[in-house]
């Protein structure tokens, strides 16, 4: 199994606690790859796994958050059409690595209303977050890939100001105890509603 993502992926902002560690305690088994880093976007996540492939039967990518934020070429997509074509570039390369693998994608992360969020306002921020994560789900349609849009969950907790100050460590990380169990339990919860069971198809 592999994971592609940001912070929120791969714990570099609770110490070290990715937000799929509730999940895979629960199956030890399982032999897991991280293509995440603090700051990761779409596209630098890209350029990543193409530095240094890795084959898997699962391929768990959550992106997007970042590209949202920065709204810099130089770092990321600056739209849901760029956004898209590195998802695809990354499905490209992980199906030609392995060929039967299955695809899930989670929905951008949300964080809170008044978390910091240069260079655009919180309602500039919203309206791109729903571009991206319409894109993206529109994307898993077509292909038969699953999507997961955990976020409706995940905002009932960090939403409310009170609530949240046991479950975050800022405005969007989990901390390593609560919090990552809220983002897998959303994660899993939100799984039974996704777009169905993908087929590998690429293009």
């Amino acid at each position: 199994m592999c994971f592609i993502g940001d912070s929120i992926t791969d714990g570099s902002e609770n110490g070290g606690v990715p937000w799929y560690t509730p999940i895979v305690m629960r199956h030890p088994s399982l032999r897991c790859h991280s293509f995440a880093t603090g700051g990761g976007t779409s596209s630098s996540q890209l350029k990543a796994f193409q530095a240094s492939p890795v084959a898997a039967d699962v391929y768990i990518i959550a992106v997007g958050t970042n590209d949202v934020r920065f709204r810099d070429a130089q770092k990321g997509a600056v739209c849901e059409t760029q956004f898209i074509e590195n998802i695809q570039q990354i499905v490209t390369l992980a199906s030609t690595l392995s060929p039967a693998a299955r695809f899930v994608f989670i929905a951008p992360w949300c964080s809170i209303p008044e978390g910091p969020i240069p260079p655009i306002s919180p309602i500039e921020k919203e309206v791109w977050m729903h571009k991206y994560t319409n894109s993206l789900e529109a994307y898993c349609l077509r292909h038969a890939y699953v999507f997961i849009d955990p976020n409706p969950s995940i905002r009932l907790i960090v939403n409310d100001p009170i609530l949240r100050a046991d479950f975050l460590i800022d405005h969007i990380h989990p901390n390593g105890a609560k919090g990552v169990y809220l983002y897998a339990a959303a994660v899993y919860h939100h799984a039974q509603h996704s777009s169905r069971p993908n087929a590998n198809t690429a293009e």
